[in-house]
């Protein structure tokens, strides 16, 4: 566990953002069950992620993610499974975006649809990214 680590307050992160970034829960359904968002068009859910992200201190203003704070966030979460540090460190690792927003998306996507697989249910992950590549063309 990290030390100084401070006490990650995700509700109310969440409630703060909510008042800047209203989202629908339907969105936070189709992530947690396919790894991705229904409409990928739609920056506002990303917007609320970074919100989320931000505030939490887990990316700074330049896009970089804290890679230990993510990890022991993670960990938190997923307290099962092993590996969930190496899975932060990759989809960190894959993060390219230029817009913080979609970066924040896509890291949690990467995790979302990792942890999907993880857990066997890889007909769903693997139709999201068959659904994402063709959305990506």
């Amino acid at each position: 566990m990290v030390e100084d680590m401070p006490t990650l307050n995700m509700d109310d992160y969440m409630q703060l953002c909510n008042e800047t970034y209203r989202v629908n829960m339907s969105y936070f359904e189709q992530l947690n069950t396919t790894g991705s968002f229904q409409d990928e068009s739609d920056d506002i859910p990303m917007c609320f992620l970074h919100c989320i992200f931000d505030k939490a201190g887990l990316i700074d203003i330049k896009g970089a993610f804290d890679v230990k704070m993510s990890q022991e966030l993670y960990r938190t979460m997923q307290p099962d499974m092993p590996e969930v540090e190496d899975m932060v460190e990759d989809c960190i690792a894959k993060r390219d975006e230029f817009d913080l927003c979609r970066r924040t998306y896509g890291f949690v996507k990467c995790l979302m649809t990792k942890e999907i697989t993880k857990s066997g249910n890889t007909t769903m992950a693997e139709q999201t990214t068959e659904t994402n590549n063709k959305n990506n063309k």
